[in-house]
């Protein structure tokens, strides 16, 4: 008669998740444009030109959707995934460049007492958000070259 206690398991093997890397930065730089809203209206309030409303709304849907994105990379690298991230990187792109480049261009304008810090900051903020979805977008492609050889070892 065996124990139970005597019958032997296999041992887990810790599985490396290098695939959820991407996926956190893109979470924290989106939930920080989120949070940040208030800075970024407070910083478009004195611009004269109205487009830029809909730039800062569409750059936070896309930040968004990357997020959304991201959690596509939890599952396992595929390249849906990627050329998704991909895509809407490229947009979030466009839409930081165009309110970057008219928030600059504004505050060239304006006398300093006009211009406010926190126009340079929400700049900041959103060229810190498109950086971080570049670095993780190549960290995804850069897993996902390699992840024949890193499910091998973990399986």
């Amino acid at each position: 008669m065996t124990d139970i206690n005597s019958i032997s398991r296999p041992k887990k093997v810790k599985r490396k998740r290098l695939h959820v890397y991407p996926r956190n930065l893109l979470a924290v730089s989106g939930i920080l444009q989120v949070a940040f809203l208030n800075l970024h209206i407070e910083a478009i309030v004195r611009i004269q030109n109205v487009i830029i409303g809909f730039y800062l709304l569409a750059f936070i849907l896309f930040t968004t959707l990357n997020i959304v994105n991201g959690f596509g990379f939890s599952t396992k690298p595929n390249l849906a995934a990627i050329l998704g991230t991909a895509f809407v990187t490229l947009i979030q792109i466009l839409f930081g460049a165009l309110y970057s480049s008219l928030i600059i261009t504004e505050t060239d304008m304006f006398s300093s007492e006009h211009t406010l810090p926190i126009m340079i900051v929400s700049v900041t903020f959103f060229i810190l958000g498109i950086l971080s979805a570049i670095v993780a977008l190549f960290y995804e492609i850069k897993v996902f070259r390699h992840a024949d050889e890193i499910y091998q070892y973990m399986m």
